[in-house]
């Protein structure tokens, strides 16, 4: 399961993810920064609809970890310009883990 196939049933649409990086077969990536666009509710510019019910968008996250598994989760959402670009950002931290 992806995160765009997860979150399409929960937007009502298919979503195209676009990322800042991207991981190895078998990697992990914490604090992965995603950007893709949602449909707004007429009239309420900080709400999205999931699974037919107003989020406000600060609340987002948790609406749509509900459909995620539980090592796929949403730390946070926020509305970007549209001009945002998630590829050219300003800085990447990587922390490699080895088992020992």
């Amino acid at each position: 399961l992806t995160l765009e196939q997860a979150l399409w049933p929960a937007l009502g649409r298919q979503v195209k993810i676009g990322v800042a990086g991207r991981t190895d077969a078998g990697v992990s990536a914490e604090g992965q920064v995603i950007i893709f666009d949602a449909d707004t509710l007429d009239g309420e510019a900080a709400c999205v609809s999931v699974d037919g019910s107003a989020v406000r968008v600060p609340d987002l996250a948790g609406a749509l970890n509900a459909h995620l598994p539980a090592d796929l989760q949403l730390k946070r959402v926020d509305v970007v310009p549209s001009r945002f670009d998630v590829v050219r950002c300003r800085w990447k931290r990587y922390r490699y883990r080895l088992a020992a």
